[in-house]
């Protein structure tokens, strides 16, 4: 019986799919399929107009009102933006920032040795000249509910206090696993808000960069999941 209930549960819709079919039928909620709670569709909140600051799962605004982000956010909104720093005074300070530049490379970071190792390697090619100056945005994805980064095995606050030491701007993605909403489509609505906010200033993501691509496994997976993204 309870094999029988797990095969059922992996069969069964997830809340992400109930959400656009609420949505395609102009439905302001839709009951959640784990707790019978009726959730506002992102149609009601886009009624409502602005965002209420409550962490809503289906919140079209960014949750630009949430106080509390490392905690509520449950849509991918920025964890931390970068100081502009529009004098020469600290020029390491205004490295990388998305707004004094023509284009902005995301990089998949998540806290570790080899995502630090590939922000020097942004670095030293930032500083030599062999691409076109660049801003940079760190996107980190973690679970919904334990806040937690996967493989890293810690929370997000953890890679908040780093980009803010680094001065680099955090885009959290929080993933979860109710939702059955594939992995592409999910980072496809993170880089979006990226590309939405530096739009009128660094003009376009031009690359997504990765620091574990040396595990060719991985690599493969990455090529699977983002190849049709465009970038």
């Amino acid at each position: 019986v309870q094999d029988k209930q797990s095969e059922d549960d992996d069969d069964a819709d997830g809340f992400a799919a109930l959400h656009d079919t609420a949505c395609a039928n102009g439905e302001m909620t839709y009951k959640d399929p784990a707790t019978g709670y009726s959730v506002f569709t992102e149609l009601a909140h886009k009624k409502r107009g602005k965002c209420c600051g409550s962490g809503c799962r289906h919140c079209p605004y960014s949750h630009e009102n949430v106080v509390d982000k490392v905690n509520r956010i449950q849509q991918p909104a920025f964890l931390y933006r970068a100081r502009k720093d529009t004098t020469d005074n600290n020029k390491e300070d205004s490295l990388f920032q998305s707004h004094q530049h023509t284009h902005t490379k995301v990089l998949f970071f998540s806290g570790g040795k080899d995502s630090f190792l590939t922000i020097r390697a942004l670095v030293q090619q930032y500083y030599n000249n062999s691409d076109a100056p660049f801003g940079l945005v760190l996107l980190t994805t973690f679970d919904s509910e334990s806040r937690i980064i996967a493989h890293q095995d810690v929370h997000i606050e953890n890679v908040v206090r780093q980009c803010q030491h680094m001065n680099i701007s955090l885009l959290g993605v929080p993933m979860h696993r109710a939702s059955k909403e594939p992995y592409a489509q999910k980072i496809h609505k993170a880089l979006e808000v990226i590309r939405q906010d530096i739009g009128k200033d660094a003009g376009k993501i031009s690359t997504l960069v990765f620091g574990d691509l040396h595990l060719d496994h991985i690599r493969s997976w990455r090529d699977t999941q983002l190849g049709t993204l465009g970038y």
